[in-house]
């Protein structure tokens, strides 16, 4: 419901704005100038949930109210209170004192957050029932920002090791409510600010007042967003570049907010950031930012002209864990500026765009001219299989693009007119997490005409090697560089020829040594573009028994060349096992001597990741590790 817009009223104490599972009661926008006095009770109903999780709240009344007195229903120590009614507020175990200070246990982390603008950073409350000299002052709950609480529901729910599903609660504060125009709030430049919706009302973004360096951009917590333990939430962006669609999302994400669907309303008794680049800003509430109700009141303009982006979800297993979007379109300018949205991070995964040092969730760019790239970059990354899920949208025809994978060294063609999905996988090398693993390079040109039609990698008898290739079709070539590397999977460069008129084209090794070497000629085109041959082994001087594979990374279904080293001919036994030991298949492999390879085929269904291949003959096994992309 709404409070009527015009007229008095004094409420003596009495009115309370209750909130529920089917709505919440709002205050609309206010023409006289004392429409309300007394104090109201401003009730926030939090819905049961899949686990317990953050919240990130805001204070919608003037209060002198302790958060004891508030949130915690005047309560301590896991006294349950009124059922449906306030939640358990724990302290750090630092805080000796938690019981006098008005909490209701202590554990490893407390449970009630304030935010501190100039470092970034989150800080427990010190106490909840007034005490003197703590923060926030006096334990008041008052404040015209916001705090990020851990609900696990009302306080009949107590703490547990695990995530439990949460009961539905209220949280209520009662005092004078937030009327009128209100004093600007001042956010630093450069820094974020958690701002408050301090009104008892829905507000539209839009409709605040933004002066100086405030992006066109706001962040929200959204509790059931990547809701499978032990995640407990995410952070929303919302920015003019993208139409007000929330980022992440996907058509499956059990979030809050609808794929595609434009949202600029934040919520009574919700928080959210905001950032200011460059210069100090500004954010004032006025009465014209309340809207009624809940649902979107119109769509935002999009910038002159239609938009390009590239969206990229990462997915952990088939959950959505995080993603960012690119947006092209002329009004942009490609540097770092209020139109592109800064990554606030998560608890869990995290892939963000990467830009003069800034971490990105939402990159407004200018339109790819010739050549342009975008980097990604992650973290708090875990040991297991992932998907990164590229979606163009309007984007150039002429465009080709490719994703560069610096740890297995692999370009991996990208279209421009569908999805993509490309599987990776963490393991223990640590490399394989690096934050800068993953960028996409596009090319406003036409794809490499080269083609490979043969490569070989060639021992001499000084203990060298020589490679030699032959292309095809080598229109717009601009040189070949020959690629060496000890593992199959890490490659430095050896040697470049300028392209010619001739089809064949040869380069010694001088630094070939002992053991396995392999080699690769990658192809770069008068636009930069890159193309890349199949991987080729020599081996040299060596009485190291064992196997090595190429190319590798394999795709399901191909063909391994599985090389002996030193090894008789003979009948021998093929396994593949996953990471965890299970075994997928096993065939057998004829090796008919002279270092001439095995082939091995792949199962067809064999996902993308990381496999042992155990060879054996009799009791004794070699094995190598083999990179399925």
């Amino acid at each position: 419901m709404d409070i009527p817009l015009s007229g008095h009223l004094n409420t003596n104490g009495l009115l309370t704005l209750k909130s529920d599972a089917t709505g919440t009661a709002s205050v609309g926008q206010f023409w006289a100038s004392t429409p309300i006095t007394g104090n109201v009770t401003v009730e926030r109903y939090i819905p049961a949930n899949q686990q317990r999780a953050w919240r990130l709240l805001s204070i919608p009344t003037q209060t002198t109210q302790t958060i004891n007195q508030a949130w915690q229903e005047g309560f301590t120590n896991d006294v349950t209170g009124i059922n449906g009614y306030g939640t358990i507020i724990t302290a750090p175990t630092s805080n000796a004192a938690w019981l006098a200070n008005g909490f209701d246990t202590a554990q490893v982390a407390g449970s009630m957050l304030t935010y501190n603008q100039s470092s970034n950073t989150w800080k427990a409350v010190d106490n909840t029932n007034g005490a003197a000299g703590t923060n926030p002052a006096n334990g008041s709950i008052a404040t015209t920002s916001g705090y990020f609480i851990y609900v696990r529901g009302d306080r009949t729910q107590l703490v547990s090791a695990g995530t439990l599903p949460t009961t539905a609660t209220v949280l209520r504060t009662n005092g004078p409510l937030y009327i009128g125009d209100q004093t600007p709030v001042t956010v630093p430049a450069n820094q974020y600010g958690l701002i408050g919706n301090i009104y008892a009302s829905t507000i539209d973004f839009t409709g605040l007042t933004l002066n100086g360096g405030i992006d066109n951009t706001f962040y929200v917590w959204d509790p059931k967003l990547f809701n499978q333990p032990p995640s407990l939430g995410a952070y929303v962006t919302f920015n003019e570049a993208t139409g007000w669609i929330p980022v992440p999302s996907d058509a499956t994400s059990p979030g809050s907010y609808a794929n595609n669907t434009p949202n600029t309303l934040i919520q009574s008794g919700q928080a959210f950031f905001v950032h200011a680049t460059n210069n100090d800003g500004t954010l004032q509430f006025t009465e014209n930012a309340k809207v009624a109700g809940s649902a979107m009141v119109f769509r935002p303009a999009a910038p002159a002209g239609a938009s390009s982006k590239i969206t990229t979800n990462l997915y952990n297993g088939t959950a959505l864990a995080d993603g960012n979007v690119a947006v092209f379109n002329p009004a942009y300018s490609d540097k770092v500026d209020g139109n592109d949205a800064l990554k606030l991070s998560n608890t869990e995964e995290n892939f963000s765009l990467y830009r003069d040092s800034k971490h990105l969730v939402i990159e407004a760019r200018q339109p790819v001219a010739t050549t342009d790239t975008l980097h990604f970059t992650m973290w708090n990354m875990k040991q297991q299989q992932y998907t990164l899920q590229l979606s163009p949208n309007n984007m150039n025809t002429a465009l080709t693009g490719y994703l560069e994978d610096t740890y297995l060294n692999t370009k991996t063609p990208v279209s421009l007119s569908s999805a993509t999905s490309i599987n990776f996988t963490v393991s223990s090398n640590t490399a394989s997490a690096a934050a800068n693993r993953f960028r996409l390079v596009l090319n406003n040109a036409a794809p490499l005409p080269v083609s490979f039609t043969g490569i070989e990698a060639k021992t001499q008898s000084n203990g060298k090697a020589t490679i030699t290739w032959q292309v095809a079709n080598q229109n717009g070539i601009q040189q070949y560089t020959v690629q060496y590397s000890t593992d199959g999977i890490h490659f430095t460069n050896i040697g470049t020829i300028a392209a010619n008129s001739n089809t064949n084209y040869s380069l010694a090794d001088a630094t070939a040594t002992a053991g396995n070497n392999y080699y690769r000629v990658q192809a770069t085109g008068n636009a930069g573009d890159i193309s890349y041959s199949s991987i080729v082994t020599a081996t040299i001087g060596t009485t190291t028994q064992g196997i090595t594979v190429y190319p590798n990374p394999a795709a399901s279904g191909s063909s391994l060349s599985v090389q002996f080293n030193n090894l008789p001919a003979g009948t021998y036994t093929a396994s593949i096992f996953t990471i965890n030991g299970q075994l997928l298949s096993s065939s057998l492999l004829n090796y008919a001597g002279a270092s001439s390879p095995a082939m091995l085929q792949l199962p067809a269904t064999i996902a993308a990741g990381t496999y042992n291949l155990q060879v054996t003959v009799g009791k004794t096994l070699y094995n190598t590790d083999i990179f399925i992309r």
